[in-house]
């Protein structure tokens, strides 16, 4: 909701993109660079939670959650890699 308050709010004049006529954070590096704030308020907060459980708690909190984020990319992509829509399946 955020980056959408942000988007509207600018004046993208003579930009390529974002344009006035798509003002969507569309490129990937755009939304990383809006994420990466959040990224490192969540870190911060897992490692404040956890800190007196040990050193290496957050760090392990961190990458289980990445495992599963990984792991749950790689399930819900399967179907769309064996489509025989797919532009490599196609014989174009």
């Amino acid at each position: 909701m955020w980056i959408g308050l942000a988007v509207g709010a600018a004046d993208y004049s003579v930009s390529v993109n974002p344009s006035r006529d798509c003002p969507y954070m569309i490129s990937g590096r755009l939304i990383s660079c809006e994420m990466m704030p959040f990224a490192v308020l969540f870190v911060d907060g897992l490692t404040r939670c956890t800190h007196r459980l040990g050193r290496l708690v957050p760090a392990g909190v961190l990458v289980a959650l990445l495992i599963a984020l990984v792991w749950s990319e790689i399930v819900l992509m399967l179907p769309v890699f064996a489509s025989p829509y797919k532009f490599w399946n196609l014989d174009v």
